[in-house]
């Protein structure tokens, strides 16, 4: 299966919710059931990750929590 990914900065501010958000990556080409998926951050950085919360969503609204209170103190 391809590669797919968004290129596009995210801005994360001190407060409030990050821009765009949601940030959303189409994809198509894939069986009806993923039964393997791998997932790349690349380029994240907070002051405070441990107050940031990673979510990926499927079309149908199921929701993995990919990080969630992880790291330093908060």
């Amino acid at each position: 299966m391809g590669i797919s990914c968004n290129d596009e900065p995210i801005a994360i501010p001190d407060e409030g919710i990050a821009t765009p958000y949601p940030s959303t990556i189409e994809v198509s080409g894939f069986p009806a059931m993923i039964t393997d998926l791998d997932v790349s951050i690349r380029g994240f950085s907070h002051r405070f990750p441990r107050e940031m919360d990673l979510v990926l969503v499927g079309p149908s609204g199921q929701t993995v929590f990919l990080m969630e209170g992880t790291g330093g103190v908060g």
